[in-house]
């Protein structure tokens, strides 16, 4: 791990850390208009049921547009966060082998030995890009998903009133019932799937 912060913290790579903030915004887009698309949902159902032809077409139009949106930010950001990537794998590819051609590696006593590991550079350099392609989709995958949790979570917030059961009011009864079903079927998942490990 300490080798991925020296990666990723260092000042002197300002490309890695623009890359990673322009792929930061498109996921914020990508929320964005993920909340368009659930919008454009009601709009569209409303419209359907009132057999408005008007609406329909103009809601067919803002269909392809937000399609359309979405499919370029996730592209572009797609792209940005593999660009990036291979920043980060330049870097810590550098100082592995740096470290493994040292005089003071025992890697490179090895070779004198004739006990060398087969393709020593190909390993360094399949681990390494194993390692920051896993880092870097979990995190952008765990900032995406706590950005749809929160803007989702407000909109069944909004969409859910209060509920009175047996004389007790709950606001937003439906984020509740969401969340303690997630919470139970999660513990479920759990008990039924820990012995396939």
């Amino acid at each position: 791990m300490s080798f991925l912060l020296r990666v990723f913290l260092n000042t002197k790579q300002w490309r890695l850390w623009l890359l990673l903030c322009v792929v930061v915004i498109g996921y914020l887009v990508n929320i964005k208009l993920a909340v368009a698309l659930n919008d454009w949902n009601g709009r569209f159902y409303n419209a359907l049921q009132a057999v408005d032809k008007e609406k329909i077409f103009d809601c067919l139009y803002d269909f392809i547009l937000i399609c359309s949106s979405i499919i370029a930010v996730l592209v572009t950001a797609d792209y940005l966060q593999e660009r990036a990537a291979l920043i980060a794998r330049r870097v810590l590819t550098e100082e592995f082998f740096s470290q493994w051609l040292s005089d003071k590696a025992a890697f490179y006593r090895l070779r004198q030995e004739s006990k060398e590991p087969d393709n020593p550079d190909q390993r360094i350099s399949e681990d390494v890009r194993e390692v920051i392609s896993l880092f870097l989709n979990l995190c952008t995958s765990f900032l995406n998903s706590v950005l749809m949790i929160g803007s989702f979570s407000v909109i069944l917030w909004n969409l859910s009133g209060p509920l009175t059961v047996w004389g007790i009011s709950i606001p937003g009864y439906m984020f509740w019932v969401c969340l303690i079903y997630t919470i139970l079927e999660t513990v479920l998942t759990h008990l039924i799937g820990k012995k396939l490990k």
